[in-house]
């Protein structure tokens, strides 16, 4: 199983070395072209925000083929406009605080283990208004300040999952969310 990550190639042992710090095994290589995806293949991770055409085609191939996709704070933007068809900046600076509800029966809720309001402590750089929520997208999680998202999910049988958190940023992350890092990695 392979772990494929959309990012500068620069970046992969910082965040391969995240995923050491909280003892998740990872097979973590890095994504160019559609053609990197392998059968192996169980995960994508998106940590940048990228075009939408660059995108496309591999959200599209990992829906068609059940591979799970992380899109994680930039990256999240990235797959927004991409359900939504748009490249509109959609991000404007944060006002909320470190306090974020866990949707009741999400997918989130179910990986980390837990739902209902938590103190994150991330130090946000944006946030995301929640009337950017694509179609067939739930929030999993919002700013209880702002009300803003800072995390979606696919409806249904397709595995996406969009966080704003700054998991691989080196902040320590809430107990139960290395549980994130450990979903994309099965």
């Amino acid at each position: 199983m392979e772990t494929l990550i959309l990012n500068s190639s620069k970046k992969i042992d910082e965040i391969r070395s995240i995923f050491d710090s909280y003892k998740v095994d990872i097979n973590l290589k890095n994504l160019l072209h559609i053609e990197d995806i392998s059968p192996n293949t169980t995960g994508i991770l998106i940590t940048n925000e990228f075009e939408i055409s660059i995108i496309k085609p591999i959200v599209e191939f990992a829906i068609k083929n059940n591979i799970k996709i992380l899109a994680v704070e930039r990256g999240l933007l990235s797959l927004i406009n991409l359900m939504n068809d748009s490249s509109h900046e959609i991000d404007r600076p944060f006002t909320g605080n470190s306090s974020t509800f866990i949707s009741l029966g999400s997918k989130l809720a179910e990986i980390i283990g837990g739902a209902g309001p938590l103190k994150t402590n991330f130090e946000y750089k944006f946030e995301i208004p929640i009337k950017a929520l694509p179609p067939n997208y739930l929030p999993s999680s919002i700013n209880l300040e702002s009300g803003c998202i800072e995390a979606i999910e696919s409806e249904g049988g397709t595995n996406i999952l969009g966080v704003l958190w700054p998991i691989f940023s080196g902040q320590k992350i809430p107990s139960r969310f290395e549980n994130i890092l450990s979903w994309i990695s099965d």
